[in-house]
């Protein structure tokens, strides 16, 4: 009986030593900015504790999430990756019984990349810390998401003197002063972006959403044109696409990009009205021409 119980103590040391082994390599990895942003170290570090811990996945998985709830800004691929092992997201409805419920919809939205931050987008070099960067950038974010345009403004301006050159940060301004009916700046911010990246996605879907409020449909529908090249299966800038169309007159165009859309969606109600404006007015094109 003496045995037993010393095992038992033995265990629960043994445990402890490796929940303390274990947050220290968490943290050693968080800590390293480049090293927490490579999807392969994480993948490795869950691995490894597998193998030398022998933990069934829920427990590691537990002992992340306590983690993450104050070590949260990492990029969408390790959301992913963490998701393939633990499948946080088809398990939210359990998860939200253990954890508060505004946490695991963060943790949710990030694995949807609802909060979109380019990690890899960084220099090697910035002017102060990598997540007072972080924080700022969402803060400014969701300020100017809840119309609070003193705070987002001040936040970017925060945000630009530890690094102004990223472009997910300059867009983001962008999008500020199309809040504040500063169009040209607007346009002049995601232009700078796209200067420098001809394929950066976001930049050419802000110009063209922008250049769509100011009338210029012919340079939006460029815009537009070139994010399909870029991600060819995009829902959202296909329904801008055929909207420009639609109001630029190229109703063919509209017609077909409308009804490659309802081949996903055939119950989408929006849809099938612009789908059947196009087709009006393209029969009354073609009448006139005869």
């Amino acid at each position: 009986m003496i045995n037993f119980f010393k095992k038992l103590k033995n265990n629960s040391y043994n445990n402890k030593d490796n929940d303390a082994k274990f947050h220290d390599d968490l943290r050693e990895l968080y800590n390293n900015f480049s090293l927490r942003i490579d999807p392969e170290k994480w993948d490795a570090l869950i691995h490894n504790a597998s193998n030398k811990y022998n933990w069934y996945m829920d427990i590691m998985g537990d002992k992340l999430m306590h983690f993450l709830m104050s070590n949260y800004n990492l990029p969408y691929q390790i959301w992913t990756l963490l998701d393939q092992h633990f499948q946080w997201k088809s398990g939210s409805r359990e998860l939200s019984k253990s954890y508060p419920k505004d946490f695991i919809q963060f943790v949710i939205s990030n694995i949807n990349n609802q909060y979109r931050l380019r990690y890899d987008l960084f220099k090697s070099k910035i002017n102060g810390s990598y997540d007072d960067f972080i924080n700022l950038y969402y803060k400014a974010y969701f300020s100017l998401q809840n119309k609070n345009l003193h705070t987002a403004q001040k936040s970017i301006l925060q945000a630009k003197q530890i690094f102004d050159g990223h472009p997910d940060l300059i867009i983001l301004e962008g999008s500020y002063h199309v809040e504040i009916n500063r169009i040209d700046k607007a346009i002049e911010n995601f232009s700078h972006v796209i200067n420098k990246d001809d394929n950066d996605f976001y930049a050419h879907l802000n110009r063209a959403d922008t250049y769509i409020k100011s009338g210029k449909l012919s340079m939006a529908y460029e815009d537009y044109r070139k994010c399909l090249s870029i991600d060819p299966e995009n829902t959202r800038v296909q329904y801008q696409l055929g909207d420009c169309c639609l109001y630029m007159g190229n109703y063919q165009e509209a017609k077909d990009i409308y009804t490659k859309i309802l081949s996903k969606y055939p119950n989408d109600k929006l849809i099938s009205q612009n789908l059947n404006s196009a087709c009006d007015f393209l029969e009354e094109e073609l009448k006139c021409q005869s």
